[in-house]
């Protein structure tokens, strides 16, 4: 690859691609119902426009405020310890993102309907999104988290060269507070949205400051004490009072509240999938270990989940799949399913 893209023109790469992107969208966005390329100047007043505009610097100024406040630590520890510690711990963050990325999917999905469900003052609505986005979002971010976390002795083994001073025990430190950095924003639910698309949006932008400067100054002590996995440790405990504060804001102004007994069947049964495996060793080779350890974890997983049925919603959900692909079966294998799932 190297011998036919340079660094420099990578960096144009990348800019044309989402150029590229932006003029599709623009494109798709004009083709809805006839959409008119010309600018409807009339269609808004002077208030509205002014609203408009605040709103759209308020995304801006959210955006920027999140992208600063989350890579705060990668600034320090490259002032603070190397640039290759930088790559050390970047390439462990990005890794724990795949956490992230089930919970972005839904949150694109759920972002209009909450949206439309506050304009139309539904809260009865926005209660079933946050809590079941919630258990969701925790069962298969805990499923993620226990996944990856097992796996670092084999990821490591697939990276070539000399890994940048890498190690398992450097890995799954760090990647231990990430995650649980993960798990915790994604267990609260969709508190940013329901923030975000009422008319407190502004707090969401006042908390992230606060998560900004908590970061920053955490990790100024503990990356002298502890190196990079101080960082890790400072970026967990910013997320931690994030969210904790995003809670307790939603469950005051709207009076919404998580489904906290559900959420501890959930950890307990992921934290005895955890055990189990902590102990669980694949032998074979890392291209062997890595599919037979998601296929493991998926089993038992999916097992107690069914078994416990949090929340009274997996169970249905699962026997609602099974129902709509019985076109695509054999009868057979339908009707030993049907026997085996319970209902």
């Amino acid at each position: 690859m190297r011998q036919w893209i340079s660094l420099a023109h990578f960096h144009f790469y990348i800019i044309g691609f989402y150029v590229l992107v932006l003029i599709s969208l623009v494109y798709y966005i004009l083709t809805l119902d006839n959409h008119s390329a010309e600018p409807q100047l009339t269609m808004f007043d002077r208030g509205e426009y002014k609203g408009i505009v605040d709103y759209t610097l308020f995304f801006m100024l959210n955006g920027i405020g999140s992208t600063l406040a989350v890579r705060m630590d990668q600034f320090m520890i490259g002032s603070m310890i190397s640039a290759v510690a930088v790559g050390t711990y970047s390439l462990v963050l990005t890794i724990s993102n795949v956490i992230d990325i089930p919970n972005k999917a839904f949150s694109q999905i759920s972002a209009p309907v909450i949206s439309n469900s506050l304009s139309n003052n539904d809260m009865g609505n926005v209660k079933k999104i946050y809590q079941s986005s919630s258990i969701y979002g925790a069962a298969v971010a805990l499923f993620m988290f226990i996944l990856i976390y097992h796996s670092w002795v084999d990821i490591i083994g697939l990276m070539p060269g000399e890994k940048g001073g890498l190690n398992v025990q450097l890995a799954t430190q760090l990647f231990l507070f990430f995650g649980i950095a993960k798990v915790i924003e994604i267990s609260t639910g969709t508190n940013s949205l329901i923030i975000i698309y009422s008319p407190f949006y502004r707090f969401h932008m006042y908390a992230l400051l606060t998560m900004g400067i908590i970061n920053a100054i955490f990790a100024y002590f503990l990356i002298g004490k502890y190196g990079i996995v101080g960082a890790a440790m400072a970026t967990a405990f910013a997320f931690f009072v994030f969210n904790a504060i995003k809670y307790f804001f939603v469950r005051a102004k709207f009076g919404l509240d998580l489904d906290k007994l559900n959420l501890f069947k959930i950890a307990a049964i992921f934290g005895f999938v955890w055990v189990l495996f902590y102990f669980l060793k694949f032998p074979f080779h890392p291209l062997i270990n890595l599919p037979l350890r998601a296929f493991a974890v998926g089993l038992v997983t999916l097992t107690m989940i069914l078994w416990i049925d949090p929340g009274q919603l997996f169970r249905s959900e699962v026997n609602k799949t099974v129902v709509s692909i019985e076109s695509f079966i054999p009868k057979r294998i339908y009707s030993t399913l049907v026997k085996i799932l319970p209902r």
